[in-house]
């Protein structure tokens, strides 16, 4: 049996319980595990004391320019504060806000205060938790937990796994049968070093119906003491002129399967999990929407954790540049345009687009056209000549039942490549744009948010499509354009999809690929965090920063957007924006040790000359706040070190305490105020630009969301 994890089954609560298993993930089906073990640790979040510096000193990086900011910010703390429609200015305080002030645990009490709940209420009662179960028709002693709950009024549970009292895996899902009171949960996979090990169980009230969360339900701890690993695999490999194809051999008999994880520039994009150990092609086309180099790694599973434990990952694939390759396919797609134009009949005219898709493959034509917009015009041209030699028209249609979330202006909407998938002469295509047969958001998990259910289908053509298609098309009203992402149900089914990253235009439009027709759902991938308020900025910005899994919560329901941000945290923000890029810890300061969550970020921050240390003191400072300024000089840098525009200049004067600026941090805020990044706190009848003030985590969320938005190439 096998079962896929690239694709989110909300049918099969098995199935949703596998989800988000590889360390450093970020998925759509689930809360970020590895953020969630993160997010447990104190040090991470919680500024520790200084390390010695002053206050003066911990304002500043070292450096004559860092020294030449005041430490003051030019306006008393008062006026520091928010005021209305203020962007960058901390979110006033509020009931939830307050809580993020607080521990975790003061936290969570606030949060649960605040839920709206009915008068006669209910407290749904607490799951019983055990290890063992059968899952796939085996006994698992430890692989896995079962869990029984009153499922009526249940909106869904939170599993988290726990080793040695840290939270180490924390997932969240939708409820699929009010019926369903038992379930199996595996685990296995995120038990792999010793330690002991319990896993906990929430289930979700339904609030309209008068229920509220259950109290955690706890399995007994178990000490595990790791025995010899599973052999590592070797690395995957891509299949020859395949694409997203790959192949894999796990060899160990005690094997009970494979993790399978696809990168793109760092990050985890795409997850599956078999239970074959053979060589056995995987295909993570679906996986591949953005123009990115991507690798592969396979992780051995263990049928008997007491007899083995799951293999180390095994060394990266060959990388697949999605970037790459370009020149070649479009003079290929030139070449066939040629062809077509010098066909003489519509017979001549197919042969000639046949020897494109023979040469190259879908996934090939996919890459091409998501890398560069030079393609895609080649391959307009392409498609314009082949309507005419073949008589093919096209018309878009969007039905009335969508008449309230999307334009029925179809001039904004286009279907590039549409008509170079089919060979029949004087074809009529139709586009068509409805509402689906079953509500598709009935079931999403609840990172998802303001869902639009729409059903794109292109009468006129079969549904293999040698071709990928490139959709242009407005952002259904409603849904957050900063967070969207697009569910893709286009194999037929009701219950698993596709999570497709769309790419949003200066003109508001979004275009993505797509590789079939059928259902699909736009949504926000929002955050579960319940302490952001009601600033629209903040919840923008969070959200943008949390979906792309480059700012993690303070814990698996508070972000926290009031705290300041400490240096470490910033340097850990950048190397995760950066793409996580490879990097060998060094021990260049006394206050960075190894294994800390900054460590390899600070290792890449120094030697990349980004951040730098307290002059010759030997510190770096970790969890010393970080300014504004710096914030504003260190985007300025990494900018400076990817090639990318550094020549827009705003006027300061507007701003009463521009003149707190000196040397070269006046050209930092300058560029980081036309960009966006700042846009300063108004008091009173004064603006105030406050660059040695300590940023927030949600001023941080904005300026790392406009950093990617309007200075990224």
């Amino acid at each position: 049996m096998k079962r896929w994890i690239s694709r989110l089954t909300t049918a099969s609560l098995t199935a949703a319980m596998v989800l988000s298993l590889a360390p450093g993930a970020v998925y759509a089906e689930g809360v970020n595990a590895a953020g969630m073990a993160a997010s447990a640790s104190s040090e991470q979040y919680a500024a520790a004391a200084d390390s010695g510096e002053t206050a003066e000193e911990a304002a500043f990086t070292a450096g004559s320019d860092e020294a030449a900011i005041e430490a003051g910010s030019g306006a008393a703390a008062d006026e520091a504060a928010v005021e209305a429609g203020s962007e960058d200015a901390a979110p006033e305080a509020s009931s939830e806000e307050a809580a993020s002030e607080a521990s975790s645990e003061e936290a969570a009490d606030t949060a649960a205060s605040v839920e709206k709940v009915t008068a006669s209420s209910t407290q749904l009662a607490a799951p019983t938790v055990s290890w063992g179960g059968d899952y796939n028709d085996s006994s698992y002693e430890h692989e896995t937990v079962t869990v029984t709950t009153v499922a009526n009024c249940t909106e869904g549970y939170t599993v988290q796994l726990y080793k040695d009292g840290t939270l180490a895996y924390n997932t969240v899902f939708k409820a699929t049968s009010s019926a369903d009171t038992k379930f199996v949960v595996p685990v296995g996979a995120q038990i792999n070093t010793t330690g002991k090990y319990q896993v906990r169980v929430q289930a979700k009230g339904n609030t309209e119906a008068g229920y509220q969360d259950s109290d955690w339900g706890e399995s007994e701890e178990w000490d595990y003491t790791a025995p010899d690993k599973l052999q590592q695999p070797a690395p995957p490999t891509w299949e020859e002129g395949q694409t997203g194809k790959c192949s894999i051999f796990v060899p160990d008999s005690g094997a009970q399967g494979y993790l399978l994880e696809l990168l793109r520039d760092g990050e985890v994009v795409g997850t599956s999990i078999g239970y074959t150990f053979w060589k056995n092609p995987e295909d993570f086309t679906g996986r591949m929407t953005k123009a990115g180099k991507y690798k592969l790694r396979v992780r051995a599973l263990s049928g008997d954790l007491t007899k083995y434990a799951n293999s180390d990952f095994s060394e990266f694939s060959a990388e697949v540049d999605f970037s790459t390759g370009s020149t070649s396919v479009r003079e290929d797609i030139d070449a066939a345009t040629a062809a077509v134009n010098a066909a003489t009949d519509t017979s001549s005219a197919v042969s000639a687009l046949k020897a494109l898709t023979d040469k190259d493959s879908a996934s090939k034509l996919k890459g091409a056209m998501l890398s560069e917009s030079a393609v895609r015009n080649s391959l307009a041209d392409l498609e314009a000549a082949y309507k005419s030699k073949m008589g093919i028209t096209l018309d878009r249609t969007v039905n009335s039942d969508l008449s309230d979330v999307l334009t029925a202006d179809t001039s904004r909407i286009t279907i590039l490549g549409a008509a170079l998938n089919t060979t029949t002469e004087a074809a009529q295509l139709h586009l068509r744009l409805h509402k689906p047969d079953t509500d598709l958001s009935a079931g999403l998990p609840d990172i998802y948010y303001n869902a639009v259910p729409c059903s794109i289908d292109l009468e006129g053509i079969s549904s293999y499509m040698s071709v990928p298609v490139y959709v242009t098309m407005p952002v259904p009203k409603g849904v957050n354009k900063d967070c969207l992402v697009i569910l893709d149900y286009a194999d037929g089914s009701t219950t698993s999809y596709t999570v497709i990253e769309p790419t949003l235009n200066a003109d508001g439009t979004i275009s993505f690929i797509m590789d079939s027709f059928g259902d699909c759902v736009f949504a926000d991938k929002g955050t579960p965090f319940t302490d952001l308020g009601s600033s629209a900025w903040v919840n923008t910005a969070v959200s943008y920063v949390y979906g792309k899994g480059l700012m993690k919560g303070t814990s698996d329901t508070t972000f926290n957007p009031t705290g300041t941000l400490t240096r470490g945290m910033f340097a850990a923000i950048l190397y995760r924006t950066a793409g996580s890029p490879s990097v060998t810890y060094t021990q260049k300061f006394s206050d960075v040790p190894s294994g800390k969550y900054y460590s390899l970020a600070v290792t890449w921050a120094s030697n990349s000359g980004l951040i730098s240390g307290y002059g010759d003191t030997g510190r770096f400072g970790p969890n010393n706040n970080i300014t504004r300024a710096q914030i504003a000089k260190i985007l300025y840098l990494y900018a400076k070190s990817k090639g990318y525009d550094l020549t827009a200049d705003a006027d300061l004067s507007g701003f009463a305490d521009a003149s707190k600026l000196k040397g070269n941090f006046v050209v930092y805020m300058k560029w980081a105020v036309s960009k966006g990044l700042i846009s300063g706190a108004t008091s009173g009848s004064e603006k105030y630009l406050n660059p040695g003030s300590s940023a927030t985590r949600a001023q941080c969320a904005k300026m790392i969301k406009q950093f990617l938005i309007n200075c990224v190439k």
